[in-house]
């Protein structure tokens, strides 16, 4: 977030490094097809696929 010309841009570091942890997350979920395409038509199903693909990288960890 920029304030202005000359001024130094203002952000919460510690927030900025948290958005940046999710967004790594979403990436790496988002290179599941299922996921990425929201294969599944139903809510339940996609929120299933989803603690998976979670589960999936919380292993790899």
């Amino acid at each position: 977030m920029h304030t202005g010309p000359g001024r130094p841009p203002t952000c919460d570091e510690k927030k900025y490094e948290q958005r940046n942890v999710v967004e790594r997350l979403v990436g790496r979920l988002k290179e599941r097809k299922r996921v990425a395409t929201r294969y599944e038509k139903k809510a339940s199903h996609y929120k299933a696929m989803l603690q998976w693909a979670f589960i999936g990288e919380y292993l790899k960890r």
